[in-house]
């Protein structure tokens, strides 16, 4: 009989039964190990990424802007929760690798869909912030994804965009099941088909607090869209914020009024607009785009494409500007184009190493969103 199982363990995160009188209240406040695996990673340094304790923050909101420096004592506390967090894991890889276990005993692991995820990441001292989880930041709002299963190749990496309301939709997909809803979310399985392609994607990032006995909200609060290059955050104080993360993945530098990106922000502006209000289908639409190969002859009985002066052209009716394109055949890198109209003459060598080569054009809008446009071809020989 079919069955479905989630598992939702407590660590990394604080909380659980008290410490027993005599056990070791290092992990006092944070996640608490296995006494087995207590002093696992007594040693572990403290990861020091470029924006721990950032230095200046005041193009950041005022919430980061007017944080104090963290004391040394802070940092102690930060190096301490992430040891324990960190030793907590061991007991949650020690489970999953049992419920693995099981599953290949009962002969039912090629016929499972596992996923393992989480619902959000911790602050260790990035931008000033010690502890927590409740910002808009890279290190809170990024969490690990892995799945396998029937139609997941083995050894996999996909580099395009995912969110957690992917995984429902993805489920039913694996089930051959249809659902009564329709989901913001999109399944996941063909991205693992298809791992080096561009799906389009933008991200809505959402944060909301309860109010307080002020009245204030208990913790920040934002709405965001987040592309394959930028995040563009509207803060509830109405502080906005962006960044570039492919040259600046530590978010250091906000680009809010910076000349050079005004191009970008509004496109990002409209884009948030559209997807805070969107339902279903209409939340992953993808960008009107199109690429043209060159007519067909009729040779030999087939109706086929010379290689030669073989011209791939990409054109775009979505609102944003399209600011480049990469070309390839089969994978391999066939040129790009920065300026309109963007087009390119294949290498006929990479056109000739199949009989029916896939064309590609990975196109770039100027609010950050990649689509990759493909076609199979028959060359003429």
């Amino acid at each position: 009989q079919p069955f479905f199982l989630s598992l939702a363990y407590l660590a990394p995160h604080s909380g659980g039964p008290p410490d027993p009188p005599g056990v070791d209240s290092r992990c006092r406040g944070s996640a608490k190990p296995a006494a087995r695996h207590i002093g696992a990673f007594a040693n572990e340094p403290l990861p020091l990424p470029p924006n721990f304790n950032e230095g200046d923050a005041t193009d950041k909101p005022a919430s980061i802007a007017n944080r104090e420096y963290l004391t040394a004592q802070d940092i102690s506390r930060a190096r301490r929760y992430y040891r324990c967090r960190a030793e907590s894991l061991l007991a949650v890889d020690e489970g999953v690798g049992r419920v693995i276990e099981a599953l290949r005993a009962s002969g039912e692991l090629d016929n499972t869909l596992v996923i393992y995820t989480s619902d959000n990441g911790f602050f260790h001292g990035e931008h000033r912030i010690a502890e927590g989880k409740n910002r808009v930041y890279e290190e809170a709002i990024r969490v690990p994804l892995l799945m396998r299963g029937p139609g997941i190749p083995k050894g996999v990496t996909v580099d395009d965009l995912s969110i957690n309301a992917d995984l429902a939709p993805t489920i039913a997909d694996a089930a051959n099941a249809t659902t009564d809803f329709a989901p913001d979310g999109v399944s996941l399985l063909p991205y693992a088909e298809e791992p080096r392609r561009a799906h389009g994607r933008e991200l809505l990032i959402e944060q909301f607090s309860p109010d307080g006995e002020d009245g204030e909200p208990v913790g920040t609060e934002y709405a965001a869209v987040r592309t394959s290059k930028y995040k563009y955050v509207l803060n509830s104080t109405g502080e906005i914020e962006l960044y570039d993360l492919e040259n600046d993945p530590y978010e250091l530098t906000n680009l809010h009024l910076n000349p050079a990106f005004a191009e970008a922000e509004a496109a990002l502006a409209s884009r948030l607009s559209v997807l805070s209000s969107c339902v279903g289908a209409t939340c992953h639409l993808k960008p009107a785009m199109k690429q043209k190969v060159p007519r067909q002859i009729h040779k030999n009985g087939h109706r086929c494409t010379p290689a030669a002066g073989f011209l791939l052209r990409v054109f775009n009716k979505a609102q944003s500007r399209l600011v480049g394109v990469d070309f390839s055949v089969d994978g391999k890198a066939a040129g790009s184009d920065r300026t309109a109209p963007f087009k390119r003459k294949l290498p006929v060598k990479l056109l000739h190493r199949r009989v029916k080569p896939e064309v590609e054009a990975t196109a770039e809008l100027v609010d950050g969103r990649r689509l990759t446009l493909h076609d199979k071809v028959r060359i003429c020989g």
